[in-house]
């Protein structure tokens, strides 16, 4: 948890995303809204490194407290997540070269 996500609060806005309570069987619900993703503004506001790290951070709060509460409520383990991805607006032609590049320095600094 030591990682510092500065720039949440500037990046909803462009990539809005997140937990929002659980469903019937206890399960973390995550809803991201791909169509509303903005690649262009999240690169003006955070590079590739802090992304992910980001993304890093998110999976080990899931992990230690998310799953951890939601098993402790439902009464059985829970280690599954509901995903929910609104593609209402999204394109294909959103998805740019640099876009594609995170997957690559996902591997260096993993």
């Amino acid at each position: 948890y030591s990682f510092k996500f500065e720039q949440k609060e500037a990046c909803m806005p462009y990539y809005p995303r997140g937990y929002c309570g659980v469903d019937k069987i206890g399960r973390p619900v995550y809803i991201e809204r791909s169509g509303m993703i903005d690649p262009a503004k999240i690169w003006e506001t955070v590079d590739a490194d802090t992304l992910w790290r980001s993304y890093y951070q998110s999976y080990e709060v899931l992990q230690k407290l998310h799953f951890m509460a939601c098993s402790k409520v439902s009464g059985k383990q829970i280690n599954h997540t509901l995903s929910i991805l609104d593609m209402t607006g999204f394109s294909v032609t959103m998805m740019n070269k640099r876009v594609y590049s995170l997957v690559q320095h996902a591997s260096k600094i993993s």
